[in-house]
């Protein structure tokens, strides 16, 4: 589809411009006289707008951008934020993150965009009157000619959540599993080119002899394991001696059988005793069709891996806190026992994904494969700082430090757990066949409140105001924040977290059960926070404060 260049000089408010990452300014449509002009000419102009806020956040011309391609095709994880964050701030919108996984284009966007704006201005406005605020009526319309509740877009019930994770009659225990010393000595991990996978891989190879199969997806053996060594290298990790063990075989979770050929998928079962499987997509701000996929047909996949070919294998899931990150559940404390259907609603796509796909590894169990699920929450590596980018905490912290202001309390628990304890302990509850059917909570037991938390960092070296959550995160949302750390961030803290509350998690019974196998887990102190930041530093996540409180390492 071709696109129109001229442009209405009245339906332009360019002094409600904003510089986007391409370095242009794009002026913004006027609400007002989109409310009054013909629905075609308001269409058209949206779709302009639309189309030059691409071209700019993408660096490219606007006659590069084709208004009937779907968004979510051309835009990766933090173009897709920054693109929705201009258009709700600038227009008054509240759109659902749904709307882009919906193959919404310039061209259909800019037509529900137009609808809303018009549909508000109705109803809010008094007979006559032709000044109601864009975005006001609190919904946008979804292009099925429904309505979608602003922030409650994605909100999904225990049942609904409980037919998701239905598990197909053929995924069971046909074969018992074989004693350890008599099943094959490689493992299979999933997810080993994430931030997770990484150190549970580098713990595989100590604690384990046999070969590690790593699904990456590749386009041949070679670049998968490209893929892995440099994903390994970019935490710190050297394999060293033990690299001939990795197996890099490329394949795709989200395909049946992985992508491979029959014959290699049941060859998998064949060389591999258990599986540890940590492959997914995450990303707090997409809806959960687009991380079902990979996240819930992932596991099923697995799970059918296990049980397909004879003697069944143990699976190994690692899951997440996020299962119980409903606001409406009631207790202050979460317990290992404690079954997914107990979490209440879940507004979070992530955390939906996550609920499915551990239900349907408890289903699983009750079929006869052996299985521990681990409800994880992660820092970084208590020895050398090492850290995930893309982790909400190190966002937020980034964030903070650069925009000098923070909240004084998040309805998130404060619990992460170094990876390095994290990944020793799931690799050690692998090896226990007693375990299988525990639910374990690899968590920091260690208390600090958000405000202890910012205090530290203060004291780092880092001038840092604090206010209410509400007027952080208008703040730090806003054009001029001094920080685009939290772009990407910004869908999930508009939209979701106010439906969402993370409790604390107990991990008395994971620590009894680790006992004498597994590390104690480094506690959440001053000095943790301390190294956290050093490995900031140290990777140019942010710059050195002006004065810290002790010499940064240089080893």
């Amino acid at each position: 589809m071709s696109m129109n260049t001229s442009q209405p000089r009245s339906g332009t408010a360019s002094a409600e411009s904003s510089p986007q990452r391409g370095g242009a300014k794009v002026p913004r449509p006027d609400p007002s006289w989109l409310r009054q002009a013909h629905v075609p000419e308001a269409r058209g102009r949206v779709e302009r707008y639309l189309a030059e806020l691409l071209a700019s956040i993408e660096g490219c011309e606007p006659d590069k951008v084709d208004l009937a391609e779907p968004i979510i095709g051309r835009a990766d994880s933090l173009a897709l934020a920054e693109f929705k964050t201009t258009v709700d701030r600038e227009l008054g919108l509240r759109l659902p993150m749904s709307l882009f996984f919906e193959s919404a284009s310039p061209a259909s966007l800019a037509a529900t965009i137009v609808d809303e704006i018009r549909t508000a201005a109705d109803s809010t406005a008094p007979a006559g009157s032709g000044d109601a605020k864009a975005g006001s009526g609190g919904t946008v319309r979804a292009r099925s000619g429904g309505t979608v509740p602003a922030g409650r877009s994605g909100r999904m019930s225990v049942a609904e959540m409980d037919a998701c994770a239905a598990l197909p009659a053929s995924i069971a225990a046909t074969e018992p599993a074989e004693q350890p010393e008599r099943a094959p000595r490689g493992t299979l991990l999933t997810g080993a080119t994430g931030f997770v996978g990484a150190f549970l891989l580098a713990e595989l190879l100590q604690q384990r002899q046999g070969d590690v199969y790593c699904l990456v997806r590749a386009s041949s053996p070679q670049r998968a394991l490209e893929r892995i060594l440099a994903n390994l290298d970019s935490y710190g990790i050297d394999a060293g001696r033990h690299r001939q063990r990795i197996v890099a075989v490329p394949g795709d979770l989200t395909e049946p059988g992985f992508g491979l050929p029959d014959n290699a998928f049941a060859d998998l079962h064949a060389r591999c005793g258990d599986i540890v499987h940590c492959g997914a997509v995450v990303n707090w701000t997409y809806p959960y069709q687009a991380l079902e996929r990979a996240n819930v047909y992932g596991t099923r996949e697995v799970l059918r891996l296990a049980t397909g070919y004879g003697p069944v294998r143990p699976v190994h899931f690692i899951s997440t806190v996020g299962v119980f990150s409903s606001v409406e559940y009631q207790g202050e404390v979460v317990y290992e026992a404690q079954l997914p259907t107990e979490s209440g609603p879940l507004a979070v796509g992530y955390a939906q994904s996550k609920w499915v796909a551990e239900q349907m590894t408890r289903t699983a169990h009750e079929r006869g494969v052996p299985t521990t699920i681990h409800r994880i929450n992660t820092g970084g590596d208590s020895r050398t700082g090492a850290f995930n980018r893309l982790d909400h905490l190190s966002m937020m912290l980034k964030g903070c430090v650069e925009a000098g202001i923070a909240p004084q309390d998040v309805n998130i628990y404060l619990q992460p757990a170094p990876i390095d304890y994290v990944a020793a302990s799931v690799v050690a509850a692998a090896r226990r066949p007693e375990l299988d059917g525990c639910t374990l909570h690899l968590v920091n037991e260690a208390e600090m409140s958000w405000a202890q938390l910012f205090d530290i960092v203060r004291e780092f070296g880092y001038p840092m105001a604090t206010t209410t959550f509400e007027d952080w995160r208008d703040r730090v949302s806003a054009p001029g924040s001094g920080t685009t750390a939290l772009l990407g961030l910004v869908p999930f803290l508009v939209d979701s977290i106010d439906d969402m509350r993370v409790p604390r998690f107990d991990s008395t019974s994971t620590r009894h059960a680790l006992t004498g196998t597994a590390p104690a887990c480094p506690p959440l102190s001053a000095q943790l926070v301390h190294t956290y930041l050093e490995g900031f530093i140290s990777a140019g996540f942010i710059g050195p404060p002006k004065a810290a409180v002790r010499p940064l390492r240089t080893e």
